[in-house]
């Protein structure tokens, strides 16, 4: 009722600050200032030597290490397996469970309230740069139809190392 649905908004708001406060710090860290821990790597070889590398993984590590810095009694998982089956080959859709075929998929991360994992604050999916258009859709399934209650918080949050107005037009379409 109205109780789930208020733990659920604040659960939510304690995930997009969490989210704040760790891209606040990749960027303290992208800008080369000192902050500690994590880093981004350089290529070695090709047309970006010496560049910085910037995957979906260190928002991933940055957002878990803030985690469990401001909530220690929650629990996570990673690449953790989804409930229903997909076929992500041409157009992502689920397969019904009595239909041969499709293979669970993943959520990058889970947030748990328990250390036995019964009780999901929220699934996450991270992306970086500009993904194409199926790799979004697979994301946006998995949160939006792998996840029966309600009060599991669906969230995708996406790095970017530069953007424009064609950027966020490229997204939004």
């Amino acid at each position: 009722g109205q109780a789930d649905m208020v733990r659920r908004m604040m659960g939510k708001k304690k995930i997009e600050e969490i989210a704040y406060v760790a891209f606040e710090r990749l960027l303290k860290v992208y800008e080369s200032k000192t902050e500690g821990g994590i880093i981004f790597p350089k290529y070695t070889h090709g047309q970006n030597k010496g560049k910085l590398r910037i995957s979906e993984q260190e928002m991933r590590f940055a957002f878990v290490e803030e985690m469990r810095s401001k909530y220690p009694n929650w629990y996570y998982s990673v690449e953790t397996p989804t409930d229903k089956k997909y076929l992500f080959k041409g157009e992502p859709c689920i397969i019904p469970e009595e239909e041969e075929g499709g293979q669970s998929a993943q959520f990058d991360l889970t947030i748990y309230a328990d250390s036995k994992g019964d009780k999901v604050l929220a699934h996450i999916e991270f992306k970086a740069h500009n993904p194409d258009v199926h790799e979004m859709k697979k994301d946006f399934l998995k949160l939006s139809e792998d996840t029966t209650d309600s009060n599991t918080a669906r969230v995708f949050i996406h790095l970017l190392e530069s953007c424009d107005d064609g950027t966020v037009k490229n997204l939004r379409d």
